[in-house]
């Protein structure tokens, strides 16, 4: 049996350009390892007469574009695609602004968030009872770069990735978002309006302060520039070298409660993570990191730090658990298993 045809359209900066290429290598292994769709992919830099041309002699049966998370921005060159008989889907990333999603998202077909969030979904399939609305199972890691490389642990604690995007996310309606909100309101003694800015990785930037200011003369503490992602010195295997070389590394899943990759670089390079447990990712994650609440006290950080720090075969054992689970569940093999599944339902749908 022939293959379906499928058309996928993706931002050219953030799946291609970027050092980093997290992304990048997740759509190269799909296109070329799809067991049920013959995948052709384009990218947002190309001439669009020319991806005009392949549809209309190609005729796909679905055409997704994969994008950060705002459409008319990132597809704006492709606003024909959404008023042709055919359907659409847009992939992305940062489906973190339903406030001015509401009329970006309202152009096309489908919606689909890359990584599991069940907040997300539920959110948009609220704002968009026509559409067909859904997530992959979870984000993935490329297993060959991301890995053990055996080297010493020359750091106790490393920390990179942005620390800090203020925005005012009152207006935002995420579930997750909201209760952040709630508890920041108690906590601090304060109100939170449409136009008060909170920090979308609050804990990060705590972890980063509380522990450089109170262990840097006790601990051999390795922090990266912010916005690593467009250094190549310090992403992909240069990255996974960094974190390999480190006993903790710190990640957190921002205030819309979302798993980023950094949980997978740091468990696919056999460190150990210290940050908050995303709620889709409670099974994986559970008694297999340090846990750290957004709002714990300083006092509270520092002591977890010390205990993990003083015990290295506990350390050892987490890190050799969840090294195990994201290599045999999150590589990129099980990626192309769970696009095809999600196309499958998008192609179902719009029959």
């Amino acid at each position: 049996m022939s293959k379906r045809n499928i058309l996928f359209i993706a931002d050219n900066n953030h799946y291609r350009i970027w050092p980093g290429k997290t992304y990048y290598d997740l759509l190269m292994k799909i296109t070329s390892s799809s067991r049920k769709f013959s995948i052709h992919l384009f990218w947002t830099d190309d001439d669009p007469q020319v991806i005009k041309y392949w549809i209309e002699n190609m005729k796909p049966e679905l055409i997704v574009f994969f994008i950060t998370g705002c459409i008319k921005v990132e597809c704006k060159n492709f606003k024909f695609v959404f008023d042709l008989p055919i359907p659409n889907a847009c992939a992305m990333l940062d489906m973190f602004f339903p406030y001015h999603a509401i009329e970006d998202y309202a152009v096309t077909g489908s919606l689909i968030h890359i990584g599991k969030n069940d907040s997300i979904v539920s959110c948009y399939q609220t704002m968009f009872p026509d559409k067909y609305v859904s997530s992959f199972n979870s984000r993935f890691i490329n297993t060959q770069k991301f890995k053990d490389y055996n080297l010493e642990k020359k750091y106790d604690i490393l920390i990179y990735g942005n620390r800090r995007f203020d925005y005012p996310f009152k207006k935002e309606k995420l579930p997750a978002i909201q209760k952040f909100i709630d508890r920041y309101e108690t906590i601090h003694n304060t109100n939170v309006t449409d136009d008060t800015t909170l920090n979308f990785y609050y804990l990060r930037e705590r972890l980063e302060d509380v522990l450089v200011k109170n262990r840097s003369d006790k601990y051999r503490i390795k922090v990266l520039p912010r916005c690593g992602i467009y250094n190549a010195n310090i992403t992909n295997e240069y990255l996974s070298m960094l974190i390999n070389q480190s006993k903790i590394t710190i990640a957190c899943s921002t205030i819309a409660d979302v798993m980023m990759h950094k949980y997978l670089e740091i468990s696919a390079s056999k460190s150990v993570i210290m940050g908050n447990i995303p709620e889709d990712y409670q099974d994986l994650l559970k008694n297999n990191m340090i846990e750290v609440d957004y709002f714990a006290s300083d006092a509270d950080i520092l002591q977890k730090v010390d205990d993990a720090l003083d015990n290295e075969q506990s350390l050892e054992e987490m890190s050799c658990r969840l090294y195990k689970r994201v290599h045999e569940e999150h590589n990129l093999d099980c990626a192309v298993t769970n696009f095809d599944n999600v196309l499958d339902e998008l192609c179902l749908y719009h029959q």
